[in-house]
């Protein structure tokens, strides 16, 4: 299920904090769950401070306005302080996070989520040094590895809902680039798919409330330099010219107006734009919160980009970028700290799927069927009273599959995809991966696989999880294991979750990584409601078998056999057999 669990923090470090948490299904509307309070810590702003001092006393080379840097004493021992700095800054803020006065909001939260929920956690609060805190390091994060915070005000509005197109548009801002290599950003954000980028190198103040007005926009890109200075932000847009976000405020509330859903500033200290872009109404921002150097925004924009274009939801995408800096963090200490969300309370993040998928235009059916010169007039009466034409032509393609007519049921679903196309429906994933299990049955690996691509690139977790399968009868367990992890993070039912898990078992199995096969596949016998589905138990009597617990691999042998349906795949004919043989042999035995 996916969580949201907001945390509102009224007050400050020097009087101390009232806390109100509300928790719900992400969607609906959070009821008011518990209240604390978290007493004064004036102490951590000044752990703050001590830890930016020697996190900028480094000299990294970073994205903030470029000025002298004074390097007091060997990198080895400012590395170390840093270190040591915000070691102590974490451990601070979790001994904080467990003061008895908030002992009920922490508890009321750990009972309200589950290790399989997506979470999103948004702090909301008015106070900078509190978003200042280094949220990430919060050790309710460590239980909850599909959790992820965000940044947000005490007051907000609506915006309106993200304009759909068939591809995503980006409004890319190249700033000043002095010491820093941001064509890196360039060539990233180049390499995505669906999308149609606008880029505007080192422009000026006019081309970018121009080109703010001029269009609707999905995404807001820049880099180059910027910095805060008090709670204000400054980007510089060139090498002689900056601009804060009043000066550009009226563009981006007519971008806000058209549907602009997200803004990411892979550049220096963005708390300040981030909050003032908040009070546009701003409906997801991605900033770093402090000076990043160079690599390490290259490096979180390439993962992130690589997940989030991919269908992975956007808290997730952030949270997996993020912690892959851990990476970098001999050289650049808690780089993983650096980028954070900020997020308009009011709005859902759009995944990849839903910018770049345009809604049908039912006013404009009857030209367009016209205009393909395919269809009838009873039909297009039909579609407008039963459905989009798609669903139904995907539902045909269905009833074909299950009677085996496979010839007709694939016609059927290449119909579906094109008139989706022409914006007739909205079943591009579920028709594509029905083509992939439609090859599969025709042993058309090449075909099954291109359909699966394709449903994985509309974000379909059971895609992921068909894929990966034929991986592992290639071999391919690597790939397997990546492909399944994916989608584990957008799996939502148990039927799929259950595959998922019971994929990844096999895949570790076939690894010889005894433990992690046998924590997947018992997670997926729980998800098994119906307590039916036989394959689980076939691998985990093999995991038993290969770690010497016979008799709890025989009666795992005598689930699978039990619990062994009609319709099943080759890879589990195969393990019934050896159910069946196990089972004799220990029968004969005297």
């Amino acid at each position: 299920m996916n969580k949201l669990a907001v945390l509102r923090l009224d007050g400050n470090l020097d009087r101390g904090v009232k806390v109100t948490l509300e928790i719900g299904p992400d969607g609906d509307r959070p009821k008011a769950e518990n209240c604390g309070y978290l007493p004064p810590a004036p102490d951590m702003a000044t752990q703050y401070r001590h830890w930016l001092s020697t996190y900028r006393s480094l000299g990294v080379g970073t994205r903030i306005k470029p000025q002298g840097i004074d390097y007091g004493g060997s990198i080895n021992d400012l590395l170390e302080e840093c270190l040591k700095s915000a070691t102590e800054l974490g451990d601070r803020l979790n001994t904080w996070l467990k003061s008895s006065e908030f002992l009920t909001v922490r508890e009321k939260l750990l009972e309200q989520l589950a290790p399989a929920d997506t979470t999103r956690i948004l702090i909301k609060a008015n106070d900078i040094k509190l978003h200042q805190l280094p949220w990430h390091s919060w050790d309710v994060l460590e239980r909850f590895t599909k959790a992820e915070i965000a940044l947000s005000p005490l007051e907000n509005q609506e915006p309106p809902p993200a304009p759909r197109g068939k591809k995503v548009k980006i409004l890319a801002i190249l700033g000043n680039s002095e010491g820093i290599n941001i064509e890196k950003d360039r060539a990233l954000l180049e390499e995505l798919p669906q999308a149609d980028i606008t880029f505007l190198v080192e422009p000026s103040r006019e081309e970018v409330n121009d080109k703010l007005w001029e269009q609707p926009w999905n995404i807001l890109f820049f880099a180059g330099h910027s910095q805060t200075v008090g709670e204000k932000g400054r980007i510089y847009i060139n090498k002689t010219d900056s601009l804060t976000i009043k000066e550009l405020r009226k563009g981006l509330q007519k971008a806000i107006e058209r549907g602009l859903s997200l803004a990411i500033f892979n550049s220096c200290d963005g708390l300040g734009l981030a909050r003032e872009l908040a009070d546009c109404q701003m409906p997801q921002i991605i900033v770093m919160r402090e000076p990043v150097p160079d690599k390490v925004a290259q490096e979180f924009l390439k993962f992130f980009l690589q997940g989030f274009s991919k269908g992975v939801p956007l808290y997730l995408a952030v949270r997996d970028a993020r912690e892959r800096l851990e990476k970098l963090e001999g050289e650049f200490p808690k780089a993983s700290w650096l980028p954070v969300i900020c997020q308009n309370p009011a709005a859902t993040p759009p995944t990849w799927q839903d910018l770049c998928h345009p809604l049908p235009n039912l006013p404009a059916i009857r030209s367009r069927l016209i205009a393909a010169g395919f269809l009838g007039a009873s039909i297009i009466l039909a579609s407008m009273l039963s459905g989009p034409l798609a669903v139904a032509c995907s539902k045909w393609a269905l009833q074909k599959h299950e009677a085996k007519q496979l010839a007709s049921a694939e016609l059927m679903y290449q119909w579906s995809l094109r008139l989706d196309f022409l914006g007739l429906g909205g079943v591009e994933p579920r028709a594509y991966y029905n083509l992939g299990v439609l090859y599969e049955e025709r042993y058309d690996w090449e075909k099954a696989r291109d359909a699966y691509e394709q449903a994985i690139q509309r974000g379909m977790a059971e895609a992921y999880n068909n894929l990966s399968r034929l991986d592992i009868k290639e071999g391919n367990y690597e790939n397997a294991v990546d492909r399944l992890l994916r989608g584990l993070q957008l799996a939502r039912g148990d039927e799929v979750k259950y595959s998922l898990h019971k994929n990844m078992g096999w895949a570790r199995l076939k690894q010889r990584r005894y433990e992690d096969a046998t924590v997947h596949l018992l997670e997926a016998i729980r998800l098994d409601n119906s307590q039916t589905k036989a394959a689980a138990h076939c691998l985990l009597a093999q995991v038993w078998e290969q770690t010497g617990r016979e008799e709890a691999s025989l009666i795992e042998w005598e689930y699978c056999l039990g619990d062994a349906s009609s319709h099943r795949t080759p890879e589990e004919d195969e393990w019934i057999a050896m159910a069946r043989d196990r089972i004799l042999s220990r029968v004969k035995q005297p």
